[in-house]
């Protein structure tokens, strides 16, 4: 899965060595694992603001 390739000139010190993975809080450096990672951290997130939000 290489939908996306961040090997452009400059991007090096974004991603983790030899990977198109950008560097990322959780340190994932799996490019299949990243992307449902980062939808469910969003999904948490939300419901915990919703749920902050309605008090």
């Amino acid at each position: 899965m290489n939908e996306y390739s961040y090997t452009y000139h400059g991007t090096e010190n974004y991603c983790y060595p030899g990977t198109d993975v950008l560097r990322n809080k959780q340190g994932i450096t799996d490019e299949t694992i990243l992307p449902n990672a980062e939808r469910e951290i969003t999904s948490l997130l939300l419901i915990a603001d919703i749920d902050t939000f309605n008090g």
